[in-house]
């Protein structure tokens, strides 16, 4: 499916593949040359292996947030997802074996 890119000429097509099989999508995307939007996590080896930056949409807020839809197929929200954080765990004695992993 098509859908305009909201303020600009882009079109794009919504394609869902499935988390396992994205990455090598979007890797032969790259290799191809091919102009492309994606949605991925941070920190991941996929975003600096393809050389991606970072794009900005408007800030996500309750009532933008409250439009999204479980099916990407069907979003409508016109805003960039919440940020979400990456917290690195450990046990204590990996800790006071290896100090410079709290860094």
């Amino acid at each position: 499916m098509l859908r305009s890119l909201v303020g600009s000429e882009m079109c794009i097509r919504d394609r869902y593949i499935g988390a396992g099989r994205y990455p090598g999508y979007i890797r032969d995307l790259a290799e191809r040359k091919q102009d492309f939007m994606f949605y991925w996590y941070e920190p991941d080896s996929l975003i600096s292996s393809i050389g991606a930056q970072a794009i900005t949409f408007d800030k996500n807020t309750p009532q933008c947030d409250a439009e999204r839809s479980p099916d990407p197929t069907l979003n409508t929200a016109k805003c960039g997802y919440p940020v979400q954080t990456l917290l690195k765990r450990t046990q204590s004695a990996v800790l006071a074996q290896h100090a410079d992993y709290k860094y």
